[in-house]
């Protein structure tokens, strides 16, 4: 349970985690606009974050791999998710 050992380390974790989820939300917003565009760099910045997170979490033998690692992932199927079908289907 080395993992709580450093609560700065747990706590900025999670902030990228729930950062990078937010932005997959923002960044597959229909409208092109400013914040669109920042959205898209926040995700593109926390995507590798996250990936080099879990890197070193999985070459430290910590268990922060399985958190940083399921997020990795679903941010990446959230960013690759083409909703644009589904909205053009359903009217």
């Amino acid at each position: 349970m080395n993992e709580f050992v450093d609560p700065l380390v747990f706590w900025a974790a999670a902030a990228v985690q729930v950062l990078g989820l937010a932005s997959v939300l923002f960044a597959r917003l229909p409208r092109a606009s400013t914040a669109h565009d920042y959205a898209r760099g926040v995700f593109l910045g926390c995507l590798v974050v996250l990936g080099l997170a879990t890197i070193v979490a999985i070459g430290s033998g910590s268990g922060y791999w399985a958190w940083c690692g399921t997020t990795f992932s679903l941010m990446c199927v959230g960013g690759t998710f083409d909703v644009g079908t589904l909205r053009t289907d359903a009217f």
